[in-house]
């Protein structure tokens, strides 16, 4: 009864509530993790019915509810009181998650500080940047991003929190998630050796042409060395850097012969 009314008080973000509950639980030495608790032992079936569907059907903990709503008060005295910032709902979405959702700010800063787990995912793989980048909270996907999230990470339509934004035409969170994605691939084209002379004299010339790959083989960024003429062991030690982002899947690296209509490479 003590956890459903813990939760009932944090849905409804009474505060004085919620502290005197606290106080209780500490004085009556409730045991082990009761503020988690997301039972409803004790409380009459009828009651149970009209509010299992606004508490989750029974399986939100006090933290998920006040973040979810935003009550930051409420969600810094439940940490303070030792929550557990990792514990999901019944859909495997945390108190983190409920925060993004709504896109409150203070309460995303109070969970992280508390090692809410960034990149934990509920049971669809949504994570809290996913969440996050659905609603276009562009202020707490910036917090999120400096917690390091792992950006390849697949919600149950197959996207990134990244190409979500894109698809949603969400520019501003777009532009933070590609800058913090990105990365540089250092490339070096060394040499060609008995490569296959492609030219009448038994001759070709070789040029090299590396392509990072995307899904479906679409070509995110490219990169091409100088032609050497008449060669069949070409010497190149050309350096170069091709920009690296989350959905590249592959480098594809190819030795072209150079004929003036490119179309006859």
């Amino acid at each position: 009864v003590a956890s459903f009314a813990l939760r009932v008080s944090a849905l409804n973000g009474d505060t004085e509530a919620v502290t005197r509950q606290l106080a209780r639980g500490r004085r009556r030495g409730y045991p082990g993790r009761w503020i988690d608790d997301v039972n409803l032992r004790g409380v009459n079936l009828q009651k149970q019915r009209e509010l299992s569907r606004e508490l989750c059907d029974g399986q939100c903990p006090a933290l998920f509810l006040a973040a979810y709503n935003g009550h930051d008060a409420i969600v810094r005295l439940l940490l303070h009181e030792g929550a557990d910032a990792n514990l999901p709902n019944s859909s495997g979405q945390t108190a983190l998650f409920a925060a993004c959702t709504g896109g409150h700010e203070v309460s995303v800063k109070e969970l992280l500080n508390a090692d809410a787990r960034v990149d934990k995912a509920a049971h669809d793989g949504w994570t809290p940047l996913h969440a996050a980048t659905l609603h276009n909270h562009l202020r707490v996907v910036k917090l999120l991003v400096e917690a390091n999230p792992n950006l390849t990470l697949l919600q149950d339509q197959g996207l990134t929190a990244l190409e979500l934004a894109q698809v949603r035409d969400y520019a501003a969170v777009a532009a933070v998630l590609a800058r913090q994605a990105s990365g540089q691939l250092d490339t070096t084209i060394v040499s060609g050796t008995d490569l296959r002379a492609a030219d009448a004299g038994f001759y070709s010339d070789p040029y090299v042409l590396l392509e990072l790959l995307g899904r479906d083989d679409l070509v995110l960024a490219s990169q091409r060395s100088s032609v050497k003429i008449k060669s069949l062991n070409p010497q190149w030690e050309e350096h170069g850097a091709m920009a690296v982002v989350p959905e590249m899947l592959a480098l594809r690296v190819t030795v072209f012969d150079y004929d003036e209509d490119p179309d006859d490479d």
